[in-house]
């Protein structure tokens, strides 16, 4: 009976604690632009909670868009470093091998940039190709879709130049997070498509996930929007897909996180291992943000943006924690940054039913 009564408490505390989330996330929503919408996962060791938001011309509503689907932007990085965590793990690639002598691409100069390197961003490539500027002025609503495979053969052979020794700075590139997506493929022998579909989406029945909008229905999309509250086209990415190419919901992402909250899993220790260092505060692992805490623990973090949507995840491994948000708010508008500071402050309470 004193079990019982204590499991009771506990949920009382838990659904009590949920409402007051849901309370700062109405409050914080509400007054967008009308069609926002903004999906939510709270994760509790295996326990997770939906909650869902759509702002209409006059008020602020529930709905329920656990399976609405939305552009998740450069947490497709996260992907494409776990891709990379196993096949090393397979030894079919080296995280600390220069990435010229797995792929057929010249590479001016020869650089010895390891695929640790490109998944930390610590290679010493540019943010964007050098070249790439002319493709995006063809399609400024959808930047990287003309930028092919032919345009970055041709940048890496005879315009690259790094910004730094390799390892010896850190710069954020989705030209470095796309390369690495490219060469993965070649050693794998897959498209994109089937690279992330084979090795994450399928194994973790993420059958809402694609790197390919012509793969989804059409219904379950959610229209992106402008800085201005206009509708924005959807990014298209190309050969720099492994940047940022992902669509996914908060149902498929929570399987995702549930993965990766299983520290005991030799993928996901190896992602957290092979880091460069930032700050005192900061790593940067094979695709996440390490954000180190008061009490030494760490929280794994990354955010997305495309011209239409914005949006955050964080995680916490050792208390077995974690929150997704996705949302149609533009990166460009005034609340741009809504997700992550939401995100933290979420995580915060999530982080207090454990005291």
């Amino acid at each position: 009976m004193k079990v019982l009564f204590l499991g009771i408490i506990l949920l009382c505390s838990v659904w009590g604690q949920t409402q007051k989330i849901d309370s700062i996330l109405r409050k914080e929503l509400k007054n967008q632009f009308a069609n926002t919408e903004v999906a939510v996962a709270l994760i509790r060791g295996d326990q997770i909670e939906y909650l869902g938001y759509r702002q209409s011309e006059d008020e602020l509503s529930h709905v329920d868009n656990q399976d609405r689907i939305f552009e998740i932007g450069s947490i497709t990085k996260v992907f494409t470093a776990m891709i990379l965590a196993q096949m090393h793990l397979e030894g079919k690639v080296d995280v600390n091998q220069a990435v010229r002598k797995y792929t057929k691409l010249k590479i001016k100069g020869k650089p010895e940039f390891t695929f640790r390197q490109l998944a930390n961003h610590s290679s010493g490539l540019p943010r964007l190709p050098g070249n790439a500027l002319d493709y995006m002025e063809k399609s400024p609503e959808n930047p990287y879709q003309y930028y092919d495979y032919k345009a970055l053969k041709e940048y890496l052979a005879k315009e690259l130049e790094l910004q730094f020794e390799p390892g010896s700075g850190n710069l954020y590139s989705n030209l470095g997070s796309g390369l690495l997506a490219v060469v993965l493929g070649e050693v794998d022998g897959k498209c994109p498509e089937d690279l992330y579909g084979d090795r994450i989406f399928r194994p973790l029945e993420m059958n809402q996930s694609s790197t390919d909008r012509g793969t989804l229905k059409e219904e379950q999309l959610v229209g992106g929007l402008n800085a201005e509250g206009g509708s924005q086209s959807y990014w298209d990415f190309s050969v720099l897909g492994g940047a940022g190419c992902i669509l996914s919901t908060v149902t498929d992402l929570s399987r995702f996180a549930l993965y990766c909250l299983n520290s005991d899993q030799a993928v996901n220790q190896l992602m957290r291992s092979e880091y460069y260092q930032i700050n005192d505060g900061m790593k940067v692992g094979l695709g996440w943000h390490l954000i180190g805490l008061r009490d030494r623990s760490e929280l794994l973090w990354h955010n997305g943006a495309t011209g239409g949507f914005s949006s955050s995840m964080l995680l916490d491994p050792d208390r077995k924690l974690g929150v997704i948000l996705l949302s149609n708010i533009s990166p460009m508008s005034p609340n741009g940054q809504l997700m992550d500071r939401l995100g933290m402050r979420v995580m915060e309470l999530l982080k207090r039913e454990e005291k």
